[in-house]
């Protein structure tokens, strides 16, 4: 479970990337991560489009990246649940973010940017310090009575993390598309997890 860790740091630097990019005005550079500039006067006024452009397309990616890591679990979900509700939740997630990645990849070259290049550098400038805000949890290693419990505990705050970058390119992109799909993500990943809560408060 190594690469589905390596995939939340990347979803993770992603979500810090967009945030920081709405919050201080930054311009975001494929592949470069992001570099200020002042929130000041006319310039910023026309530097917005280019920047909504680019996270959106920082989305794409990322969230593409994102998605990846949830299938990953989603897969060992449905072999090792033991409740047929947890394994079905998973076959739902595979299937709906599959489909999304695919969409994901397809808007991020519509975009102008390749959808396969940024994500590993963008990760990787964030630093060592984002192994701790994905899941630790190697759900290989997990005994057969305790995986239900392992797998909703570590996809809950894989989708509040996906949902937290879907509202952020909400407020920050301006490619309809991808709004879109980000207010889809929103309401599919927030059911998602309230019906995951109930069944962790069951237990």
């Amino acid at each position: 479970m190594r690469t589905t860790r390596g995939r939340l740091v990347a979803g993770t630097a992603a979500l810090l990337l967009l945030g920081g990019g709405v919050a201080t005005g930054a311009q975001l550079l494929p592949g470069a991560g992001a570099v200020s500039r002042p929130s000041t006067g006319s310039g910023m006024g026309s530097a917005m489009p280019g920047m909504a452009r680019s996270a959106d397309a920082m989305f794409a990616v990322q969230m593409a990246v994102h998605h990846e890591s949830a299938v990953q679990m989603a897969r060992l979900a449905e072999e090792r649940a033991q409740r047929p509700e947890v394994r079905q939740l998973a076959r739902d997630i595979e299937r709906t973010q599959t489909a999304e990645i695919a969409q994901l990849r397809a808007a991020a070259t519509r975009l102008g940017t390749d959808p396969d290049a940024p994500a590993g550098g963008m990760a990787a400038g964030m630093g060592s310090g984002m192994a701790g805000m994905g899941s630790e949890t190697d759900l290989t290693e997990v005994p057969d009575d305790q995986f239900d419990r392992a797998f909703l505990e570590a996809m809950i705050p894989h989708h509040r993390m996906g949902v937290h970058m879907a509202q952020m390119v909400q407020q920050a992109g301006s490619d309809q598309q991808i709004a879109a799909m980000a207010a889809e993500m929103v309401r599919v990943q927030t059911d998602e997890i309230s019906l995951m809560q109930d069944w962790l408060d069951q237990q």
